[in-house]
Order: structure tokens, then C-alpha cells, then sequence
């Protein structure tokens, strides 16, 4: 009886294992992660531990590699992004447990178990893969390469075009000029177009707006945010011109007791800023590319 219960014990053990990776409906993993965190003034007894959890969660997906099964190449953002989904959808069972805690510090491992089906886990890729903003070394190494691309460039101030910034738009329909100068500062630096104040006169219109601001609690002590801004420039006088277009996405955890207008005010910020320097270069080519067809068509 002990052996046919012991057979039978090993038995479901192996089923559940080859279940795991077998079974084309449903994706099962035992995962496991570890972080630290840093003790910040303010700090409840809790505060630096739950981020390390947070954080541990995000390492223990990561390493689960069922994301980079099913997807290859996917810059550090949009992997962290289909984390942070999985995390608060499909891991059940958390558990942590601190290694470490003192002044400075909090470690912590954590367990939990990660159940979804493919088509879930692929979903969340094809929303996020595309989507998610380049990286600040991906946005240097763009626009130093769209730099070299372009041989013509504007021989006087006659040629450069005029870009109009408008207020940036809520998904409610709320909008905000409280931007613009932030906005304004990113595009300044062009050599192929000025920033103009006068929409009548503008050659482009950059159309900033907020798509998602969601903020989630963690825990009693801990918030979760979630910002999605795009950037579109359209061209107000050329209808050949394919419209600009470049969206960023991020999470960020912060204290409960911490300012929710402030955090999304710096967010806000930070996201059109990376916009704005992945979109800038992207119109100087295409300014470069009109006045080269100006040149060999003898305008």
C-alpha cells in the first residue's frame, strides 16, 4: 500500500510537471525571485519591504523566461511591462520571507505560483512589444543614426519648418498648456525647424496627450502607477506626410503617503521628454528628405 501511495504521489508529481510545459492550454510555473530595497526617510516598518516584494515579483517573472518563449528581442521596457501584467493577473499564492534587514536596507524571496493560458501570455506581448518605448540607449543610438542619414540640410532660415505644440490632452478631454514649455525645451535644439507659438503659421503640429493614468494599491503603505503618453505630429500643409507617431509607457511604485498629483506631474514629465527626444530626429529626416526633393527637383 505504502509503495502503490508512493507511485501514485510521483506519479502527479510528474503529470503536473509535464503539464507545465506540455499543455497548450495552460502555462504553470513555480517561480521564484529576490530583491532588495532601500530604506527611505518617512519609511514605515513595512514600506521598504513591500517594494522589495514588488521588486522580487518582477525578478521572478523575469527569470521564469515563459515571456521570452514566446517572444524574442523585446526591449527591457515592454519585458517589464507583460511582467508587471502578469504579476497583478496570473501569480497566485505569493509568499516572501526577508534574508536581510537592517538601517539602510530590506532583502527579501519570494515564491509564487504562475498560472495563464498562451493565448493570454501572447496577448499581453502583441499589446506591449510594439508599444513600449525604446530604451535611453536604443533613443541615442536612433538618433545618431537618423543624423547620418541626412545629407541635406536647411542654408537659411527660410528653410526650416515651424512646429506648433499643442496643450496636452486627458483621456477625458481635459486639456493642459502646463506642458508646453517642458515640451517646448525637448524640440528646441532642431537645426531643420523653429518651435512657434502661432498655429496658423505652423508647417507640423505636435498633439501630445495622457491615454492612461492608473494607480493601483499594493498594499495600505504602497501605490502602483501606471502612465501611458503619446506624441503624434501631424503636417498641416503636405498630405504626402505619414504621421509621427511614438508612445510611452511606464510603472512606477511609490509610498502611499506620497503626493499621487506630484508623482503623476514628474511622470507626465519624464515620459513626454522621452518622447520628444525619440520623435525630434524622426522629423528633422523627414524635413531632411523634403528639402532633398525640393534640391533635385530644382524648387
Amino acid at each position: 500500500m505504502v509503495k502503490l501511495r508512493a507511485l501514485s504521489v510521483c506519479l502527479a508529481v510528474l503529470f503536473c510537471i509535464s503539464n507545465a510545459y506540455a499543455d497548450e492550454d495552460v502555462i504553470m510555473r513555480q517561480v521564484f525571485g529576490q530583491a532588495c530595497d532601500a530604506r527611505q526617510r518617512g519609511d514605515d516598518a513595512r514600506t521598504a519591504e513591500n517594494r522589495a516584494v514588488d521588486k522580487a515579483g518582477l525578478d521572478a517573472v523575469k527569470k521564469a523566461g515563459i515571456i521570452q518563449d514566446y517572444a524574442q528581442n523585446l526591449n527591457e521596457q515592454a519585458l517589464n511591462l507583460i511582467s508587471y501584467r502578469i504579476i497583478d493577473e496570473y501569480l497566485f499564492d505569493s509568499e516572501h520571507q526577508k534574508t536581510t534587514e537592517d538601517d539602510k536596507q530590506v532583502c527579501v524571496e519570494m515564491s509564487a505560483r504562475l498560472e495563464m493560458t498562451p493565448d493570454d501570455l501572447v496577448e499581453l506581448i502583441n499589446e506591449y512589444k510594439y508599444s513600449a518605448g525604446p530604451t535611453e540607449v536604443e533613443i541615442k543610438e536612433a538618433v545618431e543614426e537618423v543624423q547620418q542619414q541626412i545629407q541635406f540640410k536647411p542654408q537659411n532660415l527660410n528653410e526650416k519648418k515651424l512646429l506648433y505644440i499643442k496643450p496636452l490632452k486627458f483621456w477625458n478631454g481635459v486639456e493642459t498648456a502646463n506642458y508646453t514649455d517642458t515640451l517646448h525645451e525637448s524640440f528646441a535644439n532642431s537645426s531643420y525647424f523653429f518651435v512657434t507659438d502661432n498655429q496658423d503659421m505652423a508647417d507640423y503640429i505636435l498633439m501630445p496627450s495622457v491615454e492612461e493614468a492608473k494607480v493601483d494599491a499594493v498594499d495600505s503603505q504602497n501605490r502602483k502607477m501606471k502612465m501611458v503618453v503619446l506624441l503624434d505630429i501631424i503636417a498641416t500643409h503636405d498630405n504626402s506626410f505619414d504621421m509621427l507617431h511614438e508612445q510611452q509607457n511606464h510603472f512606477i511604485l511609490f509610498a502611499a503617503d506620497k503626493d499621487e498629483q506630484k508623482m503623476a506631474d514628474t511622470l507626465i514629465k519624464k515620459l513626454l521628454v522621452r518622447g520628444a527626444t525619440a520623435l525630434s530626429p524622426q522629423l528633422d529626416k523627414k524635413i531632411g528628405q523634403s528639402l532633398e526633393s525640393e534640391k533635385l527637383l530644382g524648387k
